[in-house]
C-alpha cells in the first residue's frame, strides 16, 4: 500500500483529526482509521516540506490538542505492537509500510515528547523494532524505498527508509 500524501499541511492536521475520530467510533475499519490517523502525521511532514511550514503557534496548538485526543486512547500502543508484529512476520516487499509506520512512532517520541503521549511507547518496543528492521532489511525483496515515494521533510533520523542503500 503506498499512501497519497496531498493537500496542504492544514487538511493533514484536519485529517488526523477526522481519522481519530472515525477510529474512536469502532466498528471494521477501526483499525484502518487509527493508522490514517498517523500517517496523517508523516503527511504533515511532507505537507510542510512541498506547500510551506504552518505558523509554530498552530503548529504548537496542533500538537498540545493532538496530544489530549491520543493520550485518552490505546491507540499508541497498539500501533507499535502491530509495527513490530509486521516486522516479525514481514512479507515480501512490506518496506514502505513499515517505514511509514516507523517514522509514524518517531513523530510520537519527538514531537510529543514530553507529554503522555511519547510516554505511552515502550522503548524496549521500538529497539526491538529497529532490530527486526535492520535484519529484515538484509532481506533482496526489503528496502529501500524509491526515493520518490520517500515522504518530503523528514528529518536524515528516519534511516529505515533508505535502509540498507545507506550503508552500502
Amino acid at each position: 500500500m503506498t499512501y497519497i500524501l496531498d493537500g496542504t499541511p492544514e487538511q493533514a492536521m484536519n485529517a488526523f483529526f477526522e481519522h481519530l475520530r472515525l477510529a474512536h467510533a469502532g466498528g471494521l475499519d477501526a483499525e484502518r482509521e487509527s493508522r490514517a490517523a498517523l500517517v496523517s502525521l508523516v503527511r504533515l511532514y511532507d505537507r510542510q516540506a512541498v506547500v510551506g511550514p504552518v505558523s509554530p503557534e498552530h503548529l504548537q496548538q496542533f500538537r498540545k490538542d493532538s496530544a489530549a485526543a491520543l493520550a485518552s486512547s490505546n491507540l499508541v500502543p497498539a500501533y507499535v505492537l502491530k509495527a513490530l508484529f509486521l516486522a516479525e512476520s514481514a512479507n515480501d516487499n512490506q518496506w514502505y509500510e513499515l517505514s511509514m509506520r516507523r517514522s509514524a512512532i518517531q513523530s510520537l517520541l519527538e514531537d510529543y515528547r514530553g507529554t503522555p503521549v511519547a510516554a505511552l511507547i515502550k522503548l524496549d518496543d521500538v529497539a526491538q523494532l529497529d532490530e527486526e528492521l535492520r535484519s529484515l532489511g538484509q532481506n533482496d525483496e526489503q528496502g529501500p524505498v524509491d526515493e520518490s515515494a520517500i515522504p518530503r521533510g523528514l528529518p536524515e533520523t528516519h534511516w529505515w527508509w533508505r535502509y540498507p542503500n545507506q550503508f552500502k
